[in-house]
């Protein structure tokens, strides 16, 4: 079993993908249903899903990707080192983390060793243009992956543990209790001679427990993090404000937002969860492919009102979300002959014609 739990959602729905000892599931995202199951030549450490397949990392350092649909394989790389952390684009490429440092491993099976040593997370930019890499240090480096050179970074007072993308423009990263919301460009502009340079931190924001996960979904108004154990708290970034929990009586894996506010939760014996975060209902893995039906019983306690105002208020620009109209009295003549007409009707069908033809009239009247 892979206390790790890896896991990982395709942005577009269509399948997400579980790790479990050398153990690689594969599940259609829209049902739950399992699609397939493939052996990893060591310890699942890392799993991706991208617009080009499924990805699997292992502690030997085996790369590999995989048909999304059938489980074929269509590549293999051995990057020569124990492999401790995989981050995936969305448009497919892949960099794998070692202790010996990075390698960029492109779909058509390409590699590009990146100078850049000592990180042990990293992210991309949706476009694949641009990704981070966290230390323990307390590093945040920013590279340009089509140029392959270091353009930014940061120092964030305490060791990286992990990073993620949001689409608020910036990187949502786990720093001891807190997490922090650094600016997409790591490093702004160049201060004015003899001026203190600009900080890239543009909020921090105190969790619970001390995160190992963390996960913005796609235009980056819900943040996800694990407390360290049994529980994921959802926060909204219009206000920075607390949405609730979901609780389990067994560890939390890795997290990842799938298409819009649906949440993916891995756990392990590579079981997962998948939760609609504004209506907090909740899907889980369906058994087979070896895998029986051990139940599980998460507990959400997710504030709706909370966290659909800021969906809202994000989708709005900003701007007002609800207009409170005053009854015209034009409106208000419409509203009396409706109520007459549904008088009238009553009458009817009580045999009160005379009556109802009377109230008909002074309607129209």
């Amino acid at each position: 079993m892979s206390t790790v739990a890896p896991f990982a959602y395709a942005a577009d729905g269509e399948v997400y993908v579980c790790g479990d000892g050398p153990e690689l599931f594969c599940y259609a995202g829209f049902d739950d249903t399992p699609r397939w199951k493939q052996f990893c030549d060591g310890m699942v450490v890392g799993v991706g899903a991208s617009i080009e397949g499924v990805h699997s990392l292992d502690d030997q350092g085996g790369y590999a990707l995989w048909d999304a649909q059938s489980g074929e394989n269509r590549l293999k790389v051995a990057v020569g080192a124990p492999g401790i952390f995989l981050a995936v684009a969305p448009t497919g490429d892949a960099l794998v983390l070692t202790d010996r440092g990075v390698t960029r491993i492109s779909s058509d099976g390409t590699t590009w060793p990146i100078s850049f040593s000592g990180a042990t997370v990293a992210a991309w930019t949706p476009d694949g243009q641009r990704a981070v890499f966290g230390t323990p240090q307390g590093e945040l480096v920013l590279f340009d992956m089509q140029a392959g050179v270091r353009v930014g970074a940061a120092v964030l007072g305490g060791p990286v543990v992990d990073v993620d993308w949001s689409g608020q423009g910036e990187w949502v990263v786990v720093v001891g209790n807190q997490v922090v919301f650094v600016a997409g460009e790591v490093v702004l502009t160049p201060p004015e001679e003899g001026e203190p340079p600009p900080s890239p931190i543009r909020h921090t924001m105190q969790v619970q427990g001390t995160p190992t996960h963390v996960a913005a979904n796609v235009d980056g108004v819900l943040v996800a993090c694990d407390d360290g154990a049994n529980t994921v708290s959802v926060y909204e970034t219009n206000t920075y404000s607390s949405g609730g929990t979901i609780a389990y009586q067994r560890p939390v894996g890795d997290l990842d937002f799938g298409p819009g506010t649906m949440l993916g939760i891995g756990l392990e014996y590579a079981d997962a969860n998948r939760v609609e975060v504004l209506s907090g209902q909740t899907e889980r893995t369906k058994p087979g492919l070896g895998k029986g039906n051990a139940p599980w019983f998460p507990r959400v306690q997710l504030d709706q009102y909370v966290l659909r105002g800021a969906v809202a208020t994000k989708r709005a620009g900003g701007q007002a979300i609800a207009n409170v109209r005053q009854v015209q009295k034009r409106g208000g003549k419409r509203t009396l002959i409706i109520v007459a007409i549904g008088v009238g009707l009553t009458f009817l069908c009580c045999g009160g014609v005379g009556i109802a033809l009377a109230v008909w009239r002074f309607v129209l009247n």
